[in-house]
């Protein structure tokens, strides 16, 4: 029981792992806190169920290509009615407070009610020697720590990456040092997008997806970016790997429902030693 609640933990961490990314690189740049984030994340997977499933095109470049599509329409966002608010805080996140709740009823009008089931593209368990776990499983942690890796040299490498960064600690001297700070702020939050929605897809294999899949998706996220702290991509993938080992563990040793109570419990009480989070007020 160990062992497989070790493997279905990471699994969990790999999923909250990338939503919170998504989320706190959209907070860190824009100062918005994005609820309709788990909208995304349901998008993310009905775009896939589309693309694989109706339209049988290779799950792999499905996935990737759905991830696309939804965080291209996110960038659309941003262009024509985030910016329009400058930099309103407030009124930016009542305006991802009704673009959730337009997604939501949108999606129940386009798909229905009822959940849909995605078939994993390969079946099968592998042995690991200490526990079995499916193929697909395996995949999702993979699959995950390769768009870590690959988002780590972005940010740290590549010329739009560091602008991420100078644009997150100073709008204005990032200005005057010739970085085109609207454009920064559409691509990171494409990218914040693009994250939930490759999440949504990734994880839907496993479970189903419904229009109201996104509201655990978000709750999730921001758990973890709370606890990790909220702007902070380090603090993101440690409260990602606590929340989702955490949960896996404590859903195995003592019940689901206690699992979350403990949970919230754990969180209250960093947040009272560290108000900020773990990492809170790290641009790392």
């Amino acid at each position: 029981m160990f062992e497989q609640a070790l493997i279905n933990g990471m699994v969990l961490s790999s999923i909250y792992v990338l939503m919170a990314l998504g989320f706190t690189l959209i907070f860190g740049i824009m100062k918005i806190v994005n609820f309709a984030h788990g909208e995304f994340y349901m998008l993310g997977a009905f775009a896939l169920y589309f693309v694989y499933q109706v339209y049988e095109v290779n799950f792999f470049v499905a996935i990737i290509l759905s991830a696309i599509l939804i965080g291209l329409f996110g960038m659309l966002l941003e262009k024509f009615m985030f910016r329009r608010l400058g930099n309103d805080e407030l009124r930016s996140m009542i305006l991802a407070l009704g673009i959730s709740i337009f997604l939501q009823n949108l999606a129940i009008l386009l798909f229905g009610a009822t959940t849909k089931a995605i078939k994993a593209p390969f079946q099968g368990m592998l042995d690991l020697g200490f526990v079995k776990t499916s193929y697909y499983n395996v995949f999702i942690i993979i699959v995950s720590m390769v768009i870590l890796a690959v988002f780590y040299i972005f940010i740290k490498k590549m010329k739009t990456g560091q602008a991420f960064i100078a644009v997150s600690l100073d709008e204005e001297i990032a200005s005057v040092q010739g970085i085109n700070v609207k454009k920064i702020k559409m691509i990171a939050f494409g990218v914040g997008i693009f994250l939930a929605a490759f999440a949504g897809a990734l994880v839907t294999p496993l479970y189903t997806v419904s229009p109201m899949a996104g509201v655990n998706a978000l709750l999730n996220a921001f758990i973890v970016v709370i606890l990790g702290g909220l702007g902070s991509i380090m603090g993101a993938l440690w409260g990602g790997l606590i929340i989702g080992l955490s949960r896996s563990y404590l859903t195995t040793y003592v019940g689901a429902a206690e699992a979350d109570l403990l949970i919230f419990i754990m969180i209250a009480v960093v947040l009272l030693i560290k108000p900020n989070g773990l990492l809170g007020g790290s641009h790392q």
